[in-house]
């Protein structure tokens, strides 16, 4: 589970109940979306559930990111590394900054050796953020789209420790 973390503009934090609204905003728009595998479109609140019965956190390695008290998007770190911003939000660098966050919180405090990600191969401004952070290509193939409801080309990347720590 993560930690809060700080970066120079961001707050990466859990998510809460009370994240809910602002999460179906952002995932109901299809323009976010269709860049992502398990989302479903349109996305509704009952898609939304943070919390199981028992009070335990259901995605306890997704993180809110905040920017300015708002929450702009979500990123996540296992199994592997996920994210999305509001429309409002891209092309600020945001993303980039969040997972370099996550990428120093992964290798650094949880020790781990490797992290994966992937993204359509037409989603130019997912592989520019994943590059940007020194993942490299692992392999290509087709993902399903849950909110396209289609196969589409897919590139997975990974990014190992030594590897970015070359790159710090």
């Amino acid at each position: 589970m993560f930690e809060v973390i700080y970066t120079k503009r961001l707050i990466l934090r859990p998510l809460t109940g009370a994240d809910a609204d602002r999460i179906v905003e952002i995932l109901g728009n299809y323009e976010v979306s269709k860049w992502l595998s398990s989302v479903p479109h349109p996305f509704e609140k009952t898609d939304v559930k943070t919390r199981d019965a028992n009070g335990k956190s259901r995605w306890p390695d997704v993180m809110g990111i905040m920017h300015a008290d708002i929450l702009i998007g979500c990123i996540s770190n296992a199994p592997k590394v996920g994210y999305w911003l509001a429309p409002e939000a891209q092309g600020q660098g945001f993303a980039s900054e969040a997972l370099a966050a996550v990428c120093c919180y992964v290798f650094e405090d949880q020790g781990r050796d490797e992290l994966i990600s992937g993204y359509y191969a037409d989603n130019i401004a997912s592989r520019r953020v994943l590059e940007k952070n020194g993942f490299v290509m692992n392999r290509t193939g087709q993902q399903y789209s849950q909110a396209r409801k289609e196969s589409r080309s897919h590139v997975w990347v990974k990014l190992n420790r030594d590897h970015w720590r070359a790159l710090q």
